[in-house]
């Protein structure tokens, strides 16, 4: 959401004044900021018997579930999403917000690994900024971001669920006097920097029920068809959380292996339950020292394998996968890496010559990527009383790459060629060249 001062300011002041129309609580210009320690002992003293049976930590046999969850748990009212605001100063992409109080309580919407975007304190004169912010990594599921956060109280790289108070909603990097206090939250696929994706329905917690948001508040159309900073979100809470953030498939492995220009990825066994597969390939750029961003597919779990063409021979790429069913998406599967291969070039020809017994045949070297230097396979043949005889072949190791065929009658005309060898197949026959024995 973008605001100017102006805007922010009466903004801020008719949801001040609708918040007290309705009790929801008091001026967040006078809410109270707690430190991460009196939050944790806050959470440990209010925790009911649900909240405790859904682990607040993490599994990292398990790190990641789908982000279905709704991030807040005090009512907040729904602000822009993508085209419901029609000013133009709004952010006008996927994402949503939500304007509430000042350190409300904001939780992932899936089980993932928690990162620091940047921390923050910035009031810009104009524009808006994220602001403090920090993202999840859900694994394949995608990445979601949370900006305008006032305290962050989860660390690099923690695991966290939807039962984890991970920061509280504030303000940062919004237009001076930086008094609306709102979560921006958006939802991106495959990294962080991966495509936007649209802003889904979310499940919530009405005490022991799962309801969705916004169907539950009578909006079956989505959160765009919301008339913008008027419509609340209702209390929710953790208790119909899951008792477990275990029950994803367990880690995978796969095979991979080479092919010409191509590699075959195959899962490990399936086990019951699981709806996808999702493999990531990665190309490893020598340059650089490191793997460019990766690319992702996404096949049946009845699929047995996939193959991957058109790649890069002699490149190294590197593979990973994971499984997905009712819970979620798997941890991703140990990498492995494979150097696509191809077939050998068709040797080109060097030179001929012959003297009364002998020819004398060579040849460049082949250019064989991915695999071992190529083997040569040589040949010939003679006219003999007016018919050319059968082939003759001899088997030419690396390094060499000629042949000399000796013991041959003198005044004879023959034809020599050669093909090269590699464990990926072999190349064409070289154009045949002909000569005559002196």
């Amino acid at each position: 959401m973008t605001l100017l001062s102006a805007r922010g300011a009466a903004l801020m002041g008719a949801m001040v004044a609708l918040l007290a129309l309705t009790g929801l609580a008091g001026s967040a210009a006078h809410a109270t900021v707690p430190s991460a320690t009196t939050a944790s002992a806050t959470a440990s003293a209010t925790a009911s018997p649900a909240l405790a049976r859904s682990p607040i930590a993490g599994d990292p046999a398990h790190p990641y579930s789908d982000p279905i969850w709704f991030p807040l748990r005090d009512p907040a009212r729904v602000s822009c999403v993508v085209s419901n605001c029609t000013d133009p100063l709004y952010h006008g992409y996927q994402a949503i917000d939500w304007l509430g109080q000042l350190d409300a309580p904001v939780h992932p919407a899936g089980a993932g690994v928690f990162h620091v975007g940047a921390v923050t304190t910035a009031c810009p004169a104009s524009g808006v900024t994220a602001g403090t912010w920090a993202w999840v990594d859900h694994g394949p599921a995608g990445v979601t971001r949370y900006d305008h956060l006032n305290r962050l109280l989860a660390k690099e790289g923690q695991l966290v669920t939807p039962a984890t108070v991970m920061a509280t909603m504030g303000h940062n990097g919004n237009t001076y006097p930086c008094k609306t206090n709102y979560l921006h939250l958006q939802y991106r696929g495959e990294r962080l920097s991966g495509p936007i994706l649209p802003v889904p329905s979310m499940r919530a917690c009405s005490g022991t029920q799962p309801i969705s948001l916004p169907s539950a508040m009578g909006f079956t159309a989505g959160w765009n068809s919301i008339k913008p900073n008027v419509h609340y979100t209702p209390t929710v809470g953790d208790d119909c959380l899951p008792s477990s953030w275990s029950l994803t498939p367990s880690r995978p492995t796969l095979s991979a292996l080479r092919g010409v220009s191509s590699v075959r990825v195959t899962p490990s066994a399936r086990p019951s339950g699981v709806t996808a597969v999702r493999v990531r390939i990665e190309l490893y750029h020598p340059t650089l020292k490191a793997y460019g961003l990766p690319k992702y597919r996404t096949i049946p779990a009845t699929q047995r394998a996939t193959t991957f063409s058109s790649l890069l021979p002699g490149r190294t790429y590197r593979f990973s996968l994971a499984f997905h069913n009712a819970s979620g998406w798997s941890a991703w599967a140990p990498a492995r890496t494979a150097v696509p291969a191809e077939r050998p070039s068709t040797p080109r020809f060097r030179g001929v010559s012959a003297s009364s017994s002998t020819i004398s045949h060579l040849w460049y070297r082949s250019t064989s990527r991915g695999t071992d230097p190529a083997t040569y396979v040589a040949a010939r043949r003679c006219y003999v009383h007016g018919a050319w005889r059968s082939w003759t072949y001899a088997r030419v190791a690396v390094p060499k790459i000629s042949q000399q065929w000796r013991g041959l009658p003198r005044h004879t005309t023959c034809q020599v060629t050669v093909r090269a060898y590699n464990v990926m197949g072999h190349s064409g026959w070289q154009t045949r060249k002909s000569i005559r024995t002196t």
